[in-house]
C-alpha cells in the first residue's frame, strides 16, 4: 500500500508575496458595515432619525437610533471576534 505525499502535508497559512496574511472577507465586511454605521450616526445619515417623535420603546427616535447603532456595532465586533477565533483554530 503506497502512501501519497498529500497525507503528510501540514496546513499552513496562505501568504502573499510580501509574507503577510491576506485580508479575510469577514474583516472587509466588518469594515464596510462600520463605515455605514458611522455615516448613519453623523450628518447626513443622522438627519433621517433626528426627530423626537415617534417614541420607540419609550425612547425618542433619535436616542433609540443611537442605541440601535451601538448594539449593532457591538454585535458586528462580536461576530468578527468569533470569525477570527474560528479561522485561527483552522490554521
Amino acid at each position: 500500500m503506497e502512501k501519497t505525499g498529500d497525507q503528510n502535508i501540514k496546513k499552513t497559512k496562505e501568504h502573499d508575496s510580501s509574507g503577510k496574511e491576506p485580508i479575510r472577507r469577514s474583516r472587509i465586511v466588518f469594515t464596510v458595515f462600520m463605515v455605514f454605521l458611522t455615516v448613519f450616526l453623523v450628518w447626513p445619515g443622522y438627519t433621517l432619525f433626528s426627530s423626537p417623535e415617534p417614541l420607540v420603546l419609550g425612547l425618542p427616535l433619535s436616542f433609540a437610533w443611537v442605541t440601535f447603532c451601538t448594539i449593532a456595532g457591538f454585535l458586528a465586533m462580536l461576530l468578527l471576534y468569533i470569525s477570527d477565533r474560528h479561522n485561527e483554530e483552522d490554521d
